[in-house]
């Protein structure tokens, strides 16, 4: 069966809402970008026949990591791997393609009027593929869950129509496919008869797609209502206390795994019962991935047997260069002296907001760590020289999507050469509101 039948097959037992389409039919505004408000992040919506909602991501192919970023993967997963823990990606499928079947996918494509850089059904999948593969080759456990999704045969969408992220029931899948592709390098115990997956009342999820076309089309749509699964013993008591798998296992990832700071799609249930643990969810409060992964290796000493890192396709156009450094520097732990051969410097942000550190011999340090009066700060801007020539690049973090508390107060990218060369320059970009604020600058290298 082709995944083209398989889509079909799968679209067909799910429930869609054919009365907004309907509606939307009558808003040639939904293709008018202007009409956003000044806020192009989903500009413009396309409103399928069965009433799915489309953002402009959806008609996009999966960006792939260039030669520099898979470098900085691989030495990433290593790293992680040589502390002993086991690295497990879970990249939800992009979404149209997963909500359509490829005849309906590209006939909702022809009728938006942003042709450009949009991409068939079968483009869009192959792209998937190709991560996935970019993942597992780096030695990352990660099931190609559009595989999964279009094998689904039950009854519940996997996929909310109004909405950008998964269903619970698309996270149980998701889990399902997590703990068959782990169980072959983790010693997982068999699904306990004492447990029950427990479908509770179904629950209502407002649609941060579906608000968009309410204020530009002035229609009333609903919360979408789907079933959510719990999970409890059948027995009482507390949960996972008859038959604990004994590993433990930290949850990473965006919205789609911690949306608002509730677990509302389930996916900590889902995970606790596929891998028969208690899981502990660090996932942020919504948006980017990055500040939950990077805040967790930062203020981790001892990881875990098994690290979930979850995140949306549409995130990795944003992994680039900068991005690997900041999460690979993570990986290395606070610059000790008892350790590392460290030099640090200490100055004050000038009004141009421009430091040169030339001076910090910066071809034998490994990791560079910077600190701004002892407090996070949303990013930082540099450059590194390489051969005589400048990369820009850039740390940052979304302040307000993750608990403060858990912030570092500092950050940290790795400054090791990737293709030969190590830096031998560093200069730091600060914006300009930021003169006057005193700096600590230190590089480190492992003796």
């Amino acid at each position: 069966m082709t995944r083209a039948t398989k889509a079909i097959l799968a679209i067909l037992l799910t429930t869609s809402t054919p009365v907004l389409a309907q509606q939307a039919q009558s808003c040639p505004e939904l293709n008018d970008v202007a009409a956003y408000d000044g806020d192009p992040h989903f500009a413009p919506l396309s409103v399928t026949p069965s009433g799915h909602i489309l953002r402009r991501s959806a008609f996009h192919e999966v960006s792939q990591f260039s030669n520099t970023e898979t470098v900085l993967l691989n030495k990433f997963v290593s790293r992680i791997r040589d502390r002993g823990t086991v690295l497990a990606m879970l990249v939800p499928p992009p979404r149209g393609v997963s909500l359509l079947n490829e005849t309906d996918f590209n006939s909702a494509e022809a009728d938006r009027d942003d042709r450009q850089n949009q991409a068939s059904w079968s483009e869009i999948a192959a792209s998937y593929d190709l991560i996935i593969q970019e993942l597992v080759n780096s030695g990352v456990v990660a099931p190609n869950l559009l595989d999964h999704y279009l094998a689904h045969n039950g009854p519940d969408a996997l996929y909310l129509s109004n909405n950008t992220h998964w269903t619970p029931t698309g996270a149980w899948v998701a889990a399902q496919a997590l703990r068959s592709e782990l169980s072959s390098v983790v010693a997982l115990p068999e699904l306990n008869s004492e447990f029950e997956v427990v479908t509770t009342d179904q629950i209502d999820i407002d649609g941060n797609l579906s608000s968009v076309v309410d204020t530009i089309c002035g229609t009333q749509t609903g919360p979408e209502t789907v079933p959510a699964n719990r999970v409890a013993l059948q027995s009482g008591g507390d949960l996972f206390a008859a038959a604990p798998s004994g590993i433990d296992v930290v949850l990473t990832g965006s919205s789609y795994s911690n949306g608002g700071g509730v677990d509302r799609f389930f996916a900590g249930d889902a995970l606790s019962y596929n891998l028969q643990t208690q899981i502990s969810n660090r996932g942020v409060m919504a948006g980017v991935s990055l500040t939950s992964i990077e805040a967790y290796l930062s203020n981790t000493t001892e990881l875990p047997d098994v690290l979930i890192w979850e995140f949306t396709p549409e995130m990795i156009g944003g992994m680039n260069e900068g991005f690997w450094r900041q999460l690979l520097g993570a990986t290395y732990g606070e610059c000790d002296p008892t350790h590392w051969a460290t030099i640090t410097r200490t100055s004050t942000i000038p009004a141009d907001g421009t430091i040169n550190a030339r001076s910090m011999g910066w071809g034998l340090q490994n990791v560079m760590q910077i600190t701004v009066d002892g407090e996070p700060v949303p990013a930082i801007d540099y450059s590194i020289e390489v051969d005589g020539e400048y990369v820009k690049l850039s740390m940052s973090r979304i302040l307000d999507r993750y608990p403060s508390e858990q912030l570092p107060d500092y950050y940290r990218t790795y400054l090791g050469g990737v293709n030969g060369s190590n830096p031998t320059g560093v200069t730091l970009l600060f914006s300009p509101e930021m003169s006057g604020r005193n700096i600590q600058l230190t590089g480190c290298r492992l003796p």
